[in-house]
């Protein structure tokens, strides 16, 4: 039995497939990030699902891909919470970049993004990832993310420059004053998180001019940044995962367009592109 776990910030999809390659089951968990959990927390939160404490004795092989996977010091964070359930299987812990270039090349050379709660993008030449300048979080970087959406939003209404029609439903809606938000991003874990969470307000009243032009914006700024930089970034085809690609599919394929890009490419969740990837000949 193989298990496969791709994570972002916010949640964490996984599936056990059975030798055949048929799927036994998926779950759904928290998001596991090294960078903001220790191995404590996230065996935790592993236990916590019945299928991992039945079937994990049963599984020979473990892919994990996680956001803030990035070092060896972050993925052995992760193989000792996932050493505890899965004692028989091998297992592999890659950033999530890798699950990018799996769910959606087929080996062939292509630029993949990530627009989740978070940012990334990178040049893939069918066996190697290219990094760019992106990656940096939410502080100083992930244009283009639920998180930068979030912070736009925000920013905007701190600084008093939301529409009133906006401002009114964004207060009725989250109950929002100054402490309260500077509390939860200064001084509380998960402020990616937080922030990300306005993005699904924004998304709702995206055909209203304001939140249609700040989408663009943060979208627009990822592009030019990130997808840009690579020089031959016209010649190759650009693929992307994360909620923000798929539920703003629309806005990003116009910008594409008008910067000569190539669209790819879209997967809300890359779970079911890594399925066919490790069912393939030689990936188990």
């Amino acid at each position: 039995m193989i298990f496969i776990a791709e994570s972002g910030s916010t949640k964490c999809d996984a599936v056990f497939l059975n030798e055949d390659g048929t799927e036994n089951c998926r779950l759904e968990m928290m998001g596991l990030n090294p960078q903001h959990h220790n191995s404590l927390e996230i065996r935790q939160q592993l236990g916590n699902h019945l299928h991992i404490l039945e079937l994990s004795s049963s599984v020979s092989h473990v892919y994990f891909y996680g956001a803030g996977c990035s070092s060896p010091e972050a993925n052995q964070i992760v193989e000792d919470a996932l050493r505890v359930f899965f004692t028989k299987a091998s297992i592999s812990v890659a950033e999530d970049l890798l699950a990018v270039a799996h769910a959606t090349c087929s080996g062939e050379t292509a630029i993949c993004c990530i627009l989740g709660t978070g940012s990334n993008c990178f040049y893939y030449d069918g066996k190697t990832s290219h990094m760019g300048i992106s990656g940096l979080g939410y502080i100083l970087g992930d244009e283009g993310s639920a998180g930068d959406i979030g912070k736009k939003l925000i920013k905007d209404f701190l600084h008093e420059k939301l529409p009133d029609d906006i401002k009114e439903k964004l207060i009725k809606r989250y109950q929002l004053n100054r402490n309260e938000i500077v509390k939860r991003v200064y001084r509380t874990e998960g402020a990616n998180v937080y922030l990300a969470s306005f993005s699904a307000f924004v998304g709702e009243h995206k055909e209203h001019p304001y939140c249609h032009a700040l989408i663009k914006e943060s979208l627009k700024a990822f592009v030019q940044l990130h997808i840009l930089y690579f020089k031959n970034a016209q010649q190759v085809p650009v693929h992307f995962v994360g909620s923000v690609a798929y539920h703003f599919c629309e806005i990003l394929k116009e910008i594409l367009a008008a910067n000569g890009l190539q669209m790819g490419k879209i997967m809300q969740r890359p779970l079911d592109g890594l399925i066919e990837y490790h069912r393939g000949a030689g990936q188990r």
